[in-house]
């Protein structure tokens, strides 16, 4: 978040939603090197695509460039990823360890429960750590800003500042709850989903003053986003369905092998073969 912000600092706004660009590639590397969530097939690569070129087209008109803005959009970029990318394989791990006393088949409702459960422990376990740790970054980036705060006390200044805080941790909550029980990939994706709501939301409930290029965008990437769902639903079912028939068959394969010893076993002296 600290680089986030910074980012915004630095950086038009445009600029900074299309250096979020770039994280999608960079958590789906990280994640296919480990092994982690289902490969992206040719339908939901092809949406990813038209999803970043639809945010691209809606940023494209508010993007100015400066060495020190890029260089701190790129870190935001690396750190993102890699963070998001360690979340869920803790999340994941968190997860295994909650099921491990577990049956095997339970009903979908335990497993969300253990889901949702694992997830928040870990979120109260790190929330706070993660604050802190954004203090020495805030004293940094924020410092004149602070200082100014300080010198003119405004009540209902601050109360709308500890309602945006608090709404805030509230978004960061629900954003590791969406990493830790689907992906860091969907999160990403989810954020660019928000984006396209807010430009579409500004022109149809506050009457935003935007150009035919940023409404084009912006629908541009909320159609994606419903085609990449559709087609993550699509292949999530085709490798359910697979894995079930594979299951079938080592199964069978398994009472095949072992029809010849039972055969045996009967023709055997000790049986009553002879």
């Amino acid at each position: 978040p600290a680089l986030a912000n910074a980012s915004l600092l630095f950086n038009s706004v445009g600029f900074t939603q299309l250096s979020k660009v770039l994280t999608t590639p960079a958590i789906a590397t990280i994640e296919r090197a480990r092994g982690h969530g289902a490969p992206l097939d040719g339908p939901r690569l092809v949406c990813l695509v038209l999803i970043h070129i639809g945010v691209y087209i809606a940023s494209v008109a508010d993007v100015t460039l400066n060495r020190t803005g890029t260089l701190v959009a790129l870190a935001n970029v690396v750190v993102t990823a890699r963070y998001k990318t360690e979340w869920s394989a803790a999340s994941r791990a968190a997860i295994a360890r909650r099921r491990a006393g577990r049956a095997t088949h339970e009903r979908p409702e335990t497993i969300a429960l253990d889901e949702r459960a694992a997830v928040q422990e870990l979120v109260e376990a790190t929330l706070p750590w993660a604050a802190l740790a954004l203090l020495p970054a805030m004293a940094l980036f924020e410092a004149p800003q602070i200082a100014r705060c300080l010198r003119t006390f405004d009540l209902a200044a601050y109360g709308r500042l500890f309602v945006i805080a608090v709404l805030g941790a509230w978004t960061s909550a629900t954003g590791y709850m969406v990493i830790g029980r689907l992906s860091a990939l969907t999160h990403q994706v989810l954020g660019q989903f928000k984006m396209a709501c807010l430009l579409l939301g500004s022109a149809v409930v506050l009457g935003a003053d935007l150009n035919a290029q940023q409404l084009g965008g912006a629908s541009v990437t909320m159609l994606s986003i419903l085609c990449y769902t559709r087609a993550t639903l699509t292949q999530r079912a085709a490798l359910a369905k697979r894995d079930e028939s594979g299951g079938r068959d080592e199964r069978a394969g398994l009472l095949g092998a072992a029809s010849p010893t039972r055969r045996r076993a009967k023709r055997s002296p000790t049986n009553g073969g002879r």
